[in-house]
């Protein structure tokens, strides 16, 4: 954890293939989490509760979308935005 006074950073380990971490930012101006790609996780629960945003499951679309037009014809990749206004 670190704390100066104005921001106060903490860390949990995330389950995932290899070693993973999820961050609560905290300030007067709120608090925001960030978690990558993750399975089931009490601790990002915990972190989490009460944060102003949640930044969870991030990806690299591009990655995906190359990944899906080499797969052979009939199998489906599904992508989800959390936002509405997405392009």
């Amino acid at each position: 954890m670190l704390d100066n006074g104005e921001v106060t950073i903490r860390a949990v380990i995330v389950p995932h293939l290899s070693t993973s971490y999820a961050y609560r930012i905290d300030s007067a101006a709120g608090a925001v989490v960030f978690s990558g790609d993750t399975g089931p996780s009490e601790a990002v629960s915990d972190l989490a509760r009460g944060a102003d945003v949640l930044v969870h499951e991030v990806m690299d679309i591009d990655a995906m979308i190359a990944a899906s037009s080499a797969r052979s014809p009939g199998t489906a990749v599904t992508l989800r935005w959390s936002r509405s206004d997405a392009s």
